[in-house]
């Protein structure tokens, strides 16, 4: 079963994924014509005041996951990482990119399609949008089902994928900036969370 719903703002799109993913593992139900159900779990999972670039919220989200019955699991490309560092520090030398160590995701093996969206898994494909020095992360679950399907909680639309397409946007240069992908201009981070049943 695959589900799409819309964020209600731009604070709950974490909220959104992980509301979709848990549904579509049968452990919540929400009516998808609703708007701003997932306000629910962004109550949970967002402290403080919002950073759209740290990883607090996502990393919370995933505390959330675990506790509900999920097994989590990071991916994570470091060259990908080091890589958006440099490019932000071309606009801004002492920049910093926060998303991998606030995430605790280090020592991750990088994302393998074919083995991590095996048994039925779903990948969090963490995405950053980014205006020079600024950048603003934004989650799509990513699942296969007689073909590949982004959940874009933006668009709150389910688009079919090719694998190629898939491919670009996970290997595209960090040089070359964000790239059209799944309803937006997304730079892919390097980073999933892969979800399944435990």
């Amino acid at each position: 079963m695959r589900l799409a719903y819309r964020q209600f703002h731009d604070q709950s799109a974490v909220a959104v994924a992980t509301l979709v993913a848990m549904a579509e593992f049968g452990l919540l139900e929400f009516d998808p014509a609703k708007r701003g159900q997932e306000l629910v779990i962004h109550g949970l999972i967002q402290e403080g005041v919002y950073r759209g670039e740290r990883g607090a919220c996502l990393s919370r989200a995933w505390l959330h996951m675990l506790r509900s019955g999920l097994s989590v699991a990071a991916r994570q490309d470091g060259k990908r990482a080091i890589a958006i560092q440099e490019r932000l520090r071309v606009f801004e030398p002492e920049a910093e990119y926060h998303l991998v160590r606030d995430l605790g995701v280090e020592a991750s093996p990088p994302v393998n399609l074919s083995e991590d969206l095996a048994g039925g898994a779903r990948l969090i494909l963490v995405q950053l949008q980014m205006w020079n020095a600024r950048l603003a992360m934004h989650p799509l679950l990513l699942r296969a089902d007689e073909g590949l399907f982004v959940m874009n909680p933006f668009t709150g639309r389910d688009e079919e994928v090719t694998r190629q397409h898939l491919s670009l946007n996970i290997a595209s240069p960090v040089r070359a900036g964000p790239r059209q992908f799944a309803g937006g201009m997304y730079l892919d981070t390097g980073i999933a969370l892969r979800v399944i049943e435990r």
